[in-house]
């Protein structure tokens, strides 16, 4: 009983931190309940620290105050946003010494909680429910049913009367001598939740009242102090091995629809959305990243291109799209191809007449990579990023390269960036009428800033504020005055790669957006006024 009053307490703790979770009534104390002794001092040799498990505790538990001695140590490790939303993604890892370790990994997927469950080694079942948002109670499996029969109407009930909750930024604070972010969850029962996290994500204080009125303080999430190899020893089935926690997910090759499947990629939570319109002389290459997320659309310059991912970090694309069959736009795919790993590929789907294509389609398959074919309606969410497809049709016309290109709309929140760039004029009114909101403050304007007889019906009806121009120099007078005259009357702001450089648009979901340009990997980046920018 003991051992799994530990583990339960440890996944409670995890549901309070989930949206629509209340606290039950426990037929047993929970493990801050109970009065901590002093934790004992290190007995470490002077100038050595401890040596850490490859999925082990964090070496900042040994800061932790009044962490209790005892066979068991949890950790928590949570992403909580303070937009307006609720907690992102949670962590929980459970170890007791010479016994077991399990390991709960709950991600997102379209903004909706899913359950992924994993445990390791030895010492019985572990009984686990997670709640997705708006769906059934979903607990373990058939091999944990003495424990299931045991906690099963704790849980249950907790999950059934849950709340909706709102989430607040409360404020940093300093907490057991380490800076903490504090976020206040407000249910609408009455019941209130405050949890804060410490730099590396670990709970480091809570404290619940329930709609009754009763109080409940955590003042630390660490049961032992000690994480050396010699005080704490994992059981031989995980020791020294690697946890992969995507084990068992499927992969993005479920479909040929780009909304089926996951990426094997953890929730990137707060990190802001970065969008590149990378200079590329006259070509066409934009990078959407947001933290370890990197999508590439188009790669007409492998030099430039792999110049500025390389200045940038990135070290793999989980997603490269070829918007047509346009020298412009997929010349550099197949190098690409050679530099960096490569989950998916996203191609129209019309039978490429240009080697460049060609060749980077065979090679993509013969290195068993997922090509998928976006069609107008279809979307994908990850991490609150939606990209959604505003062309092409799902008949294709066959036209001109053009007509049945890749055209997206990008938004988090309340941003929103239209790369039109492809996007020939016999297309606008079509996807004008997919039903998609298209009041967006940036986008990318058409092939290079070319000339048009008649004004842009879709740019008239965006009303875009900032409207960036991939060009370089040329023969054909590109981007046209006529362009460029339409734009200036109606007051928007031009931004052109030949002139200023990669130019990147930042934003976090509810703030105003920010754009800065960069003339060379090498310098710094600036506003439009060409003051320095962040």
């Amino acid at each position: 009983m003991g051992n799994r009053a530990i583990l339960i307490a440890a996944f409670l703790a995890a549901l309070l931190l989930l949206p629509g979770c209340a606290m039950p009534q426990l037929p047993f104390a929970l493990p801050w309940d109970k009065p901590k002794p002093p934790a004992p001092p290190a007995s470490q040799p002077a100038g050595t620290s401890p040596e850490q498990q490859a999925s082990g505790p964090s070496a900042e538990y040994e800061k932790l105050a009044n962490a209790a001695p005892g066979e068991y140590l949890v950790s928590y490790n949570a992403t909580v946003s303070d937009s307006g939303r609720a907690v992102k993604s949670f962590q929980a890892t459970i170890y007791r010494k010479g016994d077991s370790l399990g390991r709960i990994e709950i991600l997102t997927h379209n903004d909706e909680f899913i359950d992924e469950v994993r445990e390791y080694g030895v010492g019985g079942g572990l009984y686990l429910c997670i709640r997705p948002k708006g769906k059934e109670l979903k607990c373990s499996a058939e091999d944990a049913a003495a424990v299931t029969e045991e906690y099963t109407p704790e849980i249950v009930r907790a999950v059934s009367n849950a709340s909706n909750f709102t989430v607040a930024l409360e404020a940093n604070q300093t907490l057991l001598g380490m800076n903490a972010s504090c976020f206040r969850l407000d249910s609408s029962d009455g019941a209130s939740y405050t949890h804060c996290f410490g730099a590396n994500g670990v709970l480091l204080y809570g404290r619940d009242r329930a709609a009754s009125g009763r109080t409940r303080e955590m003042n630390a999430t660490a049961f032992e102090a000690a994480v050396d190899e010699s005080a704490f020893e994992l059981p031989a089935a995980v020791q020294n091995t690697p946890v992969d926690p995507f084990e068992g997910i499927a992969p993005r090759s479920i479909s040929d629809r780009i909304s089926e499947g996951q990426f094997r990629l953890a929730n990137q939570g707060a990190y802001p959305l970065k969008i590149y319109v990378i200079s590329s002389g006259l070509a066409d290459s934009v990078l959407i990243t947001k933290g370890e997320f990197s999508m590439l659309v188009d790669a007409g310059n492998f030099q430039n291109v792999s110049a500025f991912l390389n200045s940038i970090g990135v070290k793999r694309l989980n997603v490269l799209v070829a918007t047509r069959d346009y020298e412009g736009a997929v010349a550099g795919i197949y190098d690409l191809l050679d530099s960096y790993p490569v989950e998916e590929l996203w191609e129209n789907n019309v039978p490429p007449s240009s080697n460049a294509l060609a060749a980077s389609l065979e090679k993509a398959r013969a290195m068993n990579i997922t090509i998928k074919h976006p069609e107008v309606g279809e979307g994908m969410n990850f991490s609150g990023v939606e990209f959604s497809i505003l062309n092409p049709s799902r008949q294709r016309l066959l036209g001109n390269p053009d007509t049945d290109a890749i055209v997206m709309k990008v938004s988090m929140g309340r941003f929103c960036m239209l790369l039109l760039n492809p996007t020939v004029q016999e297309r606008e009114s079509a996807i004008l009428s997919t039903g998609e909101d298209l009041r967006c403050d940036v986008l990318t304007y058409f092939k290079h800033g070319e000339g048009r007889p008649e004004p842009s019906v879709l740019v008239s009806n965006v009303g875009p504020k900032d409207v960036i121009i991939s060009v370089g120099p040329n023969s054909q007078g590109l981007p046209k005055a006529t362009t460029l005259e339409r734009l200036s009357i109606s007051g928007t702001r031009v931004w052109r790669t030949d002139e200023r450089g990669t130019i990147r648009v930042t934003n976090d979901g509810f703030s105003p957006y920010q754009i800065a340009s960069q003339l060379k990997v090498s310098s710094g980046w600036v506003a439009y006024d060409g003051s320095p920018a962040n």
